[in-house]
């Protein structure tokens, strides 16, 4: 009995324990994971790394935000995710145009294709041979050399 005695304080840390710091964090995690199931599009979000947009496209664990003034695109995993400001009630109309606006810019995205002739170089004749008196220096004043 007496050394149930020297175990009753110890067994009283560890209640006080678990209902002050592990089942609020639980419930706290609890949450967190219902929120991030419950992300959608237009959703105001922010990543693990500081990264702040709005949801754009949703596709299994994959989200694609877009940020800043370029309007960026960033996949991100589900998990790295936090939403700041869930999206306000959009109207039928402003969903059709949004969809609408996705499948033109994927079908954009996919048509893309990169052209081989570079037109920066176009001014430029590489292949001709060159005097040294045949061109200016603009730093020398623009002066034939």
């Amino acid at each position: 009995m007496e050394n149930f005695q020297a175990f009753i304080p110890l067994i009283l840390i560890v209640a006080v324990m678990y209902f002050l710091m592990i089942r609020p964090q639980q419930r706290k995690q609890k949450e967190i994971n219902e929120m991030r199931k419950n992300i959608k599009r237009g959703d105001k979000v922010q990543s693990a790394g500081g990264v702040v947009g709005r949801v754009i496209k949703i596709k299994d664990d994959i989200i694609t935000i877009e940020c800043g003034r370029d309007r960026v695109r960033l996949d991100f995993v589900r998990n790295a995710l936090t939403v700041l400001d869930p999206a306000p009630a959009v109207t039928r109309t402003q969903r059709e145009q949004l969809e609408q606006a996705d499948s033109e810019d994927e079908e954009a995205y996919e048509d893309y294709t990169v052209d081989e002739t570079d037109e920066s170089y176009d001014d430029y004749d590489f292949d001709e041979d060159y005097t040294e008196g045949d061109y200016t220096d603009e730093y020398d004043g623009g002066e034939k050399k």
